[in-house]
């Protein structure tokens, strides 16, 4: 009878310490994860999936692994990091065939780490725009963990739900949602190591493989690129509501004819582009005279599950928005531009 009781102790005690911690703590937020994505010195494997058409009306999930070490510019407050294919899950690829895709996967490492999957782009947009839902505790890599979902306050945007270390608030799972509540991608921390902030003079962290300028002001870019053409930008009243301007960036590289304006937007998580090329040579598609305007232009249109690109060719301007499939808006705004190119 006394092992029993002792047995009913031990396990109210448990269960009342395990509350305990639970109440301990900190809620998840998105200025805690963006705190967290910006302070955190480690060496990650990770593996990153998303759902993709198999070409004949399925889908299937596609996977590759990467490390990914991570650090901090204490001066600027920015992340630095360093993102590298590793593998394909359940392929044995030749050496050729595998550094053929470490070079395509490196020629893409930027965008996949800044933009690739959930990211709070900018605290005050996230809170206006979405709400985190707390949903529970779990334990990954033997760490406690917080589960929560961040919904968007518009429709037809992704939700994602998120398994953030407890103590960190740096999300070791997320899951994209899209509309239709369909998971559609997924970024797994499978290890992680801390790593000590001192030996970091021998890394190679990323950088753009051109020569990019940032700019906080959009006519400021534009001059700094020095054009003749005329540029097409964006205004206010036609991006998706809750987005905002985040940056501005120009991309010359004097061997090669042409020059980008690249223009970002955020509603606090997910990004939009507007990418201005001039003096881009006409695309391999084909090209439309409409009766109204005597310029002829070229259209392009992909999509995905979860990514939307529009391009447009007018004269030696070349224009491409690209989106979240969902999101209405990007098509508003491709639709907007084009016609203000035209002329219309």
């Amino acid at each position: 009878m006394a092992s029993l009781s002792a047995m009913l102790v031990r396990s109210c005690l448990a269960v009342f310490v395990t509350a305990l911690a639970a109440l301990a703590q900190a809620p998840v937020t998105f200025a805690s994860i963006f705190h967290a994505e910006r302070n955190t010195w480690a060496e990650v494997l990770q593996r990153r999936s998303v759902l993709e058409s198999d070409g004949h009306g399925g889908m299937h999930w596609a996977a590759i692994d990467e490390t990914l070490r991570l650090g901090a510019d204490r001066a600027s407050g920015q992340a630095r990091f360093v993102l590298e294919l590793v593998g394909v899950p359940g392929m044995v690829l030749d050496p050729a065939e595998f550094e053929r895709r470490r070079d395509l996967h490196a020629s893409r490492a930027g965008f996949l780490q800044q933009f690739g999957s959930f990211h709070v782009g900018d605290v005050a947009l996230a809170e206006q725009n979405y709400q985190i839902i707390p949903l529970d505790q779990r334990s990954r890599l033997g760490r406690p963990t917080q589960r929560v979902a961040v919904v968007s306050r518009q429709l037809g945007r992704s939700a994602w739900i998120l398994e953030v270390d407890a103590a960190t608030h740096y999300p070791l799972y997320r899951a994209e949602v899209s509309s239709l509540g369909v998971i559609v991608s997924t970024l797994e921390v499978l290890r992680m190591t801390p790593t000590d902030p001192a030996p970091v003079g021998a890394v190679s962290w990323w950088r753009p493989t051109s020569p990019v300028e940032y700019f906080g002001d959009v006519n400021a870019a534009v001059s700094a690129l020095g054009v003749a053409e005329q540029s097409v930008l964006p205004i206010a009243q036609e991006l998706p509501q809750g987005f905002r301007f985040l940056e501005a960036r120009t991309v010359i590289d004097t061997l090669r004819p042409e020059s980008n304006l690249v223009l970002l937007y955020t509603d606090g998580v997910e990004s939009m582009f507007v990418v201005e090329t001039f003096g881009a040579p006409l695309p391999s598609v084909p090209v439309m005279s409409p009766t109204d305007t005597q310029s002829p232009y070229a259209l392009f249109v992909y999509q995905d599950v979860n990514t939307l690109q529009l391009m447009f060719h007018n004269g030696t301007v070349q224009t491409i928005v690209i989106g979240a499939s969902g999101e209405f808006g990007v098509v508003s705004l491709a639709q907007d531009l084009l016609a203000r190119s035209l002329g219309r």
